[in-house]
């Protein structure tokens, strides 16, 4: 089934921002499949993976293992994710990270105003330049809800040598609570095991910004 009246006339009215996940795939894939309309199988795809985000680490070959993804679709969806990396890189430039300010000019935007816990995962090269990062949306920072596998796996798909941690108490208090720091003991041990440091990880309010690495905590950069 074509599209024929939502997320592009939405798009037109509205804007691009005013557009869902899975409108936003269902446009770039154009159509659906004999047994779902283009907006079904987007929706199907996204909450197979659980993040859209994660659509970045498939390759045209595993794409096409979802059903009602040919190679069409496959190759809209690679281009567009490949077109988006290198714009960002080309506007990140690769940007050094060295201090715990560093990461809050990089990702501060992701952060300001939230009212639920998010999880900003940053993973860099030897020389401590940015490679990607990966937001997990609505997510918190424990042991029982943060995928460390899912970290691994990104980790070593990447080359990663560190990584930067940075999520948020919507409470306004940037002390780091017994759980948050079990966590981050439980992921290091993980990640040592394949010599991959946390560089830092870094709790974050509205207002101010704690590094638990260094145990430095500082006002927000305005």
């Amino acid at each position: 089934m074509k599209i024929s009246y939502g997320p592009r006339e939405k798009l037109e009215e509205k804007g691009i921002n005013s557009l869902s996940d899975e409108e936003i795939l269902a446009i770039l894939i154009k159509t659906g499949s004999k047994s779902e309309n283009v907006l079904e199988l987007s929706k199907r795809i996204l909450n197979e993976i659980d993040s859209p985000q994660i659509l970045s680490d498939y390759t045209f070959q595993e794409l096409m293992q979802f059903k009602g993804i040919g190679k069409a679709k496959a190759m809209t969806i690679c281009c567009s994710i490949e077109l988006g990396n290198r714009i960002r890189k080309r506007n990140k430039n690769l940007k050094s990270i060295k201090t715990s300010k560093d990461v809050i000019e990089y990702c501060i935007d992701d952060f300001l105003g939230l009212t639920y816990e998010k999880v900003d995962i940053i993973f860099l090269n030897s020389n401590l330049k940015i490679l990607s990062k990966h937001i997990i949306n609505n997510g918190v920072f424990n042991k029982a809800f943060l995928d460390m596998r899912e970290i691994l796996k990104r980790s070593l798909k990447l080359n990663a040598s560190f990584i930067i941690i940075v999520h948020n108490h919507p409470s306004g208090s940037a002390i780091p609570s017994l759980e948050d720091r079990e966590t981050l003991n439980r992921l290091e041990e993980l990640l040592n095991n394949f010599d991959i440091v946390v560089y830092d990880s870094i709790i974050v309010t509205d207002y101010t910004y704690f590094s638990m690495k260094y145990s430095i905590k500082e006002n927000m950069i305005d």
